[in-house]
């Protein structure tokens, strides 16, 4: 039976093409014959290999081609290569293939796109070419650049770029964790007692170092049902991209890969593998060596004389975006630390976890058990396999989490009943359920949306016990609220009191966003946020007009507020009108009401746009399209005004999703409540990172030339 073989297509330099035709006429074969024998020798060489010593090729690390926006103008063109692999064959050379440290697995922003089959194709033409005693592939760019080099070797590079591309807002977190550093140690030698490193510390020293140790790689290699709680991911994850970055790299990699350097190629690949040595220090000097800026790229274009404002503006939103991942990831740590404490009766039920800043809540029945570190028990081991609890190694201990006392069961622990559903949607197997096919499921996640607590209530106020859906009045017509589609952030809400069909928290305990009595501290670079679009006009003209609708006078275009209590973050959950009659909470005739009134509001909203309209044949346009929200909002904003489609929603009240299992709520209506905090989670966060960026730009872009 023939073999069965499945196409895939990749994208490769010109001259790299030019060479695989070349080789395939040297053996008389075709190229696709050629193409697919090349690739899985490479296959079959690299899995022999660690990860460490495998070989790529340097336009991996260079990413050369750079992503130009005018493709006409590119100095090295891309060509598609068709290849017919065996089943499995693309998959396996992706995950042997190179991958710069913070670049997305799969698909992502162009800056942040791998190139993992490319990287394996390139690698193996340049391998066979090597073998033949041919000269290496050349363009512009990689005339004379060492061609293949170790992937740790690469990471070397990388971390010289990235050492020399740091932004003030990376150099101000390093600056102060060297502080506190020096101060630790000088406690230490005062009392002789070993000190734990301060958070600034853990935090600095994710961005400070791009390369895993060989702990790390070690802890990586092993093959566990468990996802280890190493730094290597979250690692990865601090690393910000730029076309600065790289246009660094492929100037590093032309000067001290070059065959003119002083030093011969192979040495200093080996300096960059060992990143040790007085060849490494001296490499790591020169890259920190700030250089001309009149000197031309290889690719003929002359460097810009100064940078200008909308690129320092990008390049510190980018790095106080790497400084927010790598204090996530360090605050993550801490939760699975919290859940493994000894129960005490000074154990706090409540942790705070910053970024972003919001509360966990442990409910009083939810305890963890600890198991000496190694393998689990058989029962144990199914448990954690079909998602009835979560499993975390945390110091010399496995962790199975959430467990609830059991007399009966050997251990005096069982799995909370009614969870296992929920675990699974928040711990999905199959890797197309995931947002990231990439990214294996992460527990301390899953823990993290269990026992958020979406709306902050004070120790000493407690709110009265919620019953279940059924508490709600049938007649709260404000449950209809703004929603913009065309925002990453668009079903963020402001709570306002007639949300609630139950008591809401006083006034005084809910504010806006960003809020504070005390004013924020004044920096030398301190400058007014500024909007992606100002139009001054349509400013003064809001300023001017008095809202049309109670809702909007709210302010009700925000669904996560920020409590006056300790500054947690609270995420209301709004059910589309139609999915909360389908769940039973409200009836056909509360969810047609819901409908009608939004339909009148999105009429008002859209009649405030006509009036804002000046032009005649742009307002005739938005009248044609009056019927259709969607078209309307993409046409307002050609006018510069701001148009958001009214959504018919209903509040539910939820605590915390951990507080609806413990009272046994509907298992349709908890999988769907599941489902909506996983997306606010992400929404969130993501807001979160980018309110840091933003706070970066306006702090350190005036310490950039201009």
């Amino acid at each position: 039976m023939a073999e069965q073989r499945f196409d895939t297509n990749v994208r490769i330099p010109k001259p790299a093409l030019d060479r695989l035709n070349e080789i395939a006429r040297h053996y008389g074969e075709s190229r696709d014959h050629t193409g697919r024998r090349l690739l899985l020798t490479y296959i079959e060489q690299s899995e022999a290999l660690s990860a460490a010593d495998r070989l790529t090729h340097i336009s991996t690390v260079m990413r050369h081609p750079l992503p130009d926006r005018t493709p006409t103008k590119q100095t090295v063109p891309l060509q598609r290569l068709r290849l017919r692999l065996p089943e499995g064959a693309a998959t396996k050379a992706r995950e042997l293939a190179f991958r710069i440290p913070g670049q997305a697995q799969t698909r992502g922003h162009q800056d942040y796109q791998s190139r993992l089959l490319t990287d394996a194709v390139m690698t193996s033409i340049a391998v066979e070419s090597r073998d033949l005693g041919w000269p290496p592939i050349s363009d512009p760019v990689l005339r004379g650049v060492y061609p293949l080099i170790r992937q740790r070797a690469a990471l070397g590079l990388w971390e010289l770029a990235a050492r020399a591309t740091r932004t003030e807002a990376e150099k101000h977190l390093l600056d102060h964790a060297a502080t506190c550093k020096e101060k630790r140690e000088q406690a230490q030698a005062r009392t002789g007692s070993a000190i734990e490193p301060t958070v600034v510390e853990k935090v600095a020293a994710l961005l400070d170092k791009t390369l895993p140790t060989h702990s790390d790689q070690d802890a990586c290699a092993q093959d566990t049902a468990t996802p280890s709680l190493t730094a290597h991911t979250d690692r990865e994850e601090a690393m910000w991209h730029h076309r600065a970055r790289y246009l660094r790299i492929q100037t590093l990699a032309s000067t001290i890969l070059s065959s003119a350097y002083q030093h011969a190629s192979p040495n200093v690949e080996q300096a960059l593998y060992d990143q040790d040595g007085d060849l490494w220090d001296r490499l790591v000097e020169a890259s920190l060596t700030p250089r001309s800026r009149a000197r031309r790229k290889r690719s003929g274009e002359e460097r810009p004389q100064r940078r200008s404002s909308g690129v320092a503006i990008n390049y510190e939103f980018r790095g106080g975006g790497a400084v927010w991942r790598a204090k996530r990831a360090v605050a993550l740590d801490g939760i699975a630390a919290w859940i493994a404490e000894p129960l005490r009766s000074t154990t706090p039920r409540h942790f705070v976890i910053d970024p972003p800043g919001w509360r966990l809540v442990m409910p009083d029945t939810w305890f963890p058990l600890l198991l000496a570190r190694g393998p689990l028990p058989p029962r144990w081991k199914r448990r954690v396999a079909d998602h009835h609890v979560l499993h975390f190694t945390v110091g010399d201990h496995e962790v199975l989490w959430p467990t609830v006392e059991d007399p009966d069961d050997p251990d005096g622990s069982a799995p909370v009943a009614g969870l296992q559903p929920i675990l699974s949607v928040l711990m999905p197997d199959d890797p197309k359920r995931r947002r990231a096919k990439s990214q294996r499921a992460d527990p301390r996640r899953a823990a993290e949306i269990l026992l958020l607590e979406l709306i902050p209530r004070s120790d000493d106020e407690v709110r009265p016990e919620h019953e279940g859906p059924k508490d709600f009045e049938p007649d709260a017509g404000s449950n209809a609220w703004f929603s913009s589609t065309d925002s990453p952030f668009a079903d963020s809400y402001r709570v306002d009191d007639d949300f609630w069909s139950d008591p809401v928290p006083p006034e005084d305990k809910l504010t806006s966003v960003g809020t504070s009595d005390e004013p924020d501290e004044c920096r030398a670079g301190d400058v007014p946020p500024l909007s992606y679009v100002f139009d001054r006009a349509g400013a003064d003209r809001e300023a001017s007009n008095p809202p049309d609708t109670p809702a909007e006078e709210e302010g009700l275009n925000e669904r996560s507020v920020s409590s006056g209590i300790d500054n947690y973050i609270a995420i209301v959950v709004r059910v589309p009108a139609q999915i909360a009659q389908r769940l039973g909470f409200i009836d056909a005739a509360h969810a047609r009401r819901l409908i009608e009134q939004a339909k009148i509001d999105t009429d008002i909203r859209m009649q405030k746009v006509l009036r804002h309209t000046s032009s005649p044949e742009r307002r005739k346009a938005l009248e044609a399209v009056m019927d259709d929200p969607a078209e309307f909002a993409c046409l307002a904003r050609t006018a510069f005004e701001t148009f958001y489609e009214v959504r018919p929603e209903w509040g539910w009240y939820v605590t915390a999703l951990c507080d609806e299992i413990v009272a046994q709520t509907a298992s349709d209506q908890l999988l769907w409540v599941t489902s909506y905090l996983i997306q606010s989670h992400t929404r969130e966060l993501e807001r979160s990172m980018e309110q840091a960026g933003t706070e970066a730009a306006r702090q350190f872009a005036y310490l950039h030339e201009f």
